[in-house]
């Protein structure tokens, strides 16, 4: 995934804080779900992000420390100046993993963890949000869009060796 390429397509559409801060937020999901590492990268984080962004794409601005709850139960939804794909398919899918998130990110001491399976939905309904993000950026040529989602899509393989307990 090119960090920088992604930044640029996503910084049509959002400030350029809030492409990299994204960019990089997903980029963090998604290497955590190719090496099945937990709690290194934040879907909090990405989530809080993608408030942000959806502010800054409804008004102009966005705030700095969102009620991110508050914001995705009571407002998104109603900002009409938001693509709707944006304002209720990701703003949902954004709320259920703010939820994982919240409910579920905790040790288990049993040989299932659930913490693997929740980061895999995450990384898939983050994946959604920024390829929706990206649908949305009219400033770059459709193809360029169309390559982006693509390799946003792309399933995570186990390219990662495992030695003496490490990945």
């Amino acid at each position: 995934m090119d960090q920088q390429r992604l930044q640029a397509a996503l910084s049509t559409i959002l400030s350029a804080e809030l492409a990299k801060d994204i960019t990089s937020d997903f980029i963090k999901i998604r290497a955590d779900c190719a090496t099945a590492t937990l709690e290194r990268a934040s879907s909090g984080k990405f989530v809080e992000t993608f408030v942000q962004c959806l502010q800054y794409i409804s008004t102009g601005t966005f705030d700095d420390k969102p009620d991110v709850d508050g914001y995705l139960s009571r407002h998104a939804e109603n900002q009409a100046a938001t693509p709707e794909g944006l304002r209720i398919c990701g703003a949902r899918l954004a709320r259920g993993m703010y939820t994982l998130r919240n409910k579920r990110n905790i040790a288990h001491k049993n040989p299932v963890d659930p913490n693997r399976f929740d980061l895999r939905i995450s990384h898939e309904a983050a994946a959604w949000i920024v390829a929706e993000l990206l649908r949305n950026a009219s400033a770059i040529p459709m193809e360029e869009a169309g390559k982006l989602i693509e390799l946003i899509q792309a399933p995570v393989g186990s390219l990662v060796e495992e030695i003496d307990g490490h990945r």
